[in-house]
């Protein structure tokens, strides 16, 4: 495969509009080591990413297990977004107090 430099630009122009989001990485079992695991964090920091980082011994083992923690981490993050709807008065009418 060619270097393509026009990638390079669009690469740039969705970091610099990056949205709040997840970034789901699964890595080898050398990401585990200790310099594997810093310059994976320090790249995160750099690229103002947060990674749900899992080994592909968790994907292909732990899979159910997986999947639970990216539904969670999703659902925790659309409460966080989503401001709850008003509280519900005495029979479900609006104005309706007692």
């Amino acid at each position: 495969m060619r270097y393509n430099s026009h990638l390079r630009d669009k690469a740039r122009r969705l970091r610099r509009n990056l949205t709040d989001s997840e970034v789901i990485e699964v890595d080898g079992s050398q990401h585990l080591v200790c310099e594997h695991a810093l310059q994976d964090r320090s790249r995160d920091r750099y690229l103002g990413l947060k990674v749900l980082r899992f080994n592909s011994r968790e994907v292909l083992e732990e899979s159910n297990a997986v999947v639970e923690v990216i539904d969670r981490t999703v659902a925790e993050q659309l409460r966080a977004k989503i401001p709850p709807g008003p509280p519900l008065l005495k029979g479900g009418e609006e104005g309706k107090v007692g």
